[in-house]
């Protein structure tokens, strides 16, 4: 018994609330149906758009004189033609240019020839340069445990990356 209903409240004071939409303006209320969802501007106040009612056929298109330009059409000098010496000497610059790009071209070629050569050099020291790392760490492997210091077993951890890019640079 220790949860039990109560009474219900007493009703409203007042103008009962119809549910649902209101079927017509009551007298009092702001209610007004609508006819249409959407109106356009100028709708309230009478006024046709005559363009629009042009696109849809309802008025007749006004049938005036063509319209003319105001101002004469421009007139674009045309370039004289060029004289002999002219276009020999535009061709000779055309040839220069030509030949540098051909000659830098060759120089780009030559570079990156260059840097290749370099740069397989450089990798033939750096496995000549992991191979005596590593065999100093075979000589540090043949040191009794106690005999190892803090040093010795920092340079013996970095082994396996040692190996790895000695493999790597093996592969090229």
């Amino acid at each position: 018994e220790k949860h039990q209903d109560r009474a219900a409240s007493p009703p409203r004071a007042g103008e009962k609330r119809v549910k649902g939409l209101p079927v017509a303006a009551a007298p009092g209320t702001g209610f007004a149906p609508q006819t249409n969802a959407y109106r356009p501007r100028n709708a309230d106040s009478g006024a046709v758009n005559t363009v629009a009612a042009m696109m849809r056929g309802e008025v007749a298109i006004p049938e005036g004189a063509p319209r003319e330009r105001t101002e004469p059409w421009e007139v674009k000098p045309v370039a004289a033609p060029l004289e002999a010496h002219e276009v020999r000497k535009m061709e000779k610059e055309a040839k220069k240019l030509a030949e540098q790009k051909e000659k830098e071209a060759k120089e780009k070629h030559q570079q990156a020839l260059r840097e290749l050569v370099k740069d397989e050099k450089d990798a033939k020291k750096r496995i000549k340069e992991l191979k005596a790392e590593l065999e100093e760490m075979e000589k540090l492997k043949d040191k009794e445990w106690d005999e190892l210091t803090e040093e010795d077993e920092v340079v013996l951890e970095g082994e396996a990356a040692l190996r790895a890019e000695l493999a790597e640079l093996e592969k090229k």
